[in-house]
């Protein structure tokens, strides 16, 4: 691919074709490649981790009943809450860390909870 000018306009050759004359055709060619290569990262749920399965919330820990259950922004972070669950909720299980598991809720909120929350990982 070369840059030849002609006719006092840069034309971008590939093999004798002229790709581009003008150069707001080429910005604007530019602009198409970029948005056709962002778009498919920013469809809804693009990004979002597969649920490896359905678990239950299981409130009633140490014989104690904690309803309801905080789902936190990070493992550790207890800044604030993104989601509240009940006892008895089935949510789906994206990874697990330690002594946490990241889900995701009915709602579509992901965040974190300790794994003694879930029945199936006790």
């Amino acid at each position: 691919m070369c840059a030849t000018e002609r006719d006092g306009h840069p034309s971008w050759r590939y093999g004798g074709t002229i790709l581009v004359r003008n150069p707001i055709r080429l910005f604007v060619l530019f602009l198409l490649c970029l948005v056709s290569v962002a778009l498919p990262s920013c469809a809804p749920g693009a990004d979002r981790l597969p649920v490896q399965r359905q678990v239950t919330i299981n409130a009633d820990v140490d014989g104690a009943r904690v309803d309801p259950v905080n789902v936190w922004p990070a493992p550790a972070d207890r800044s604030r809450a993104l989601a509240q669950l009940r006892h008895g909720e089935t949510v789906g299980l994206l990874s697990t860390q330690g002594d946490y598991a990241y889900i995701r809720t009915a709602g579509g909120a992901e965040g974190w909870l300790q794994k003694d929350f879930i029945a199936e990982l006790r």
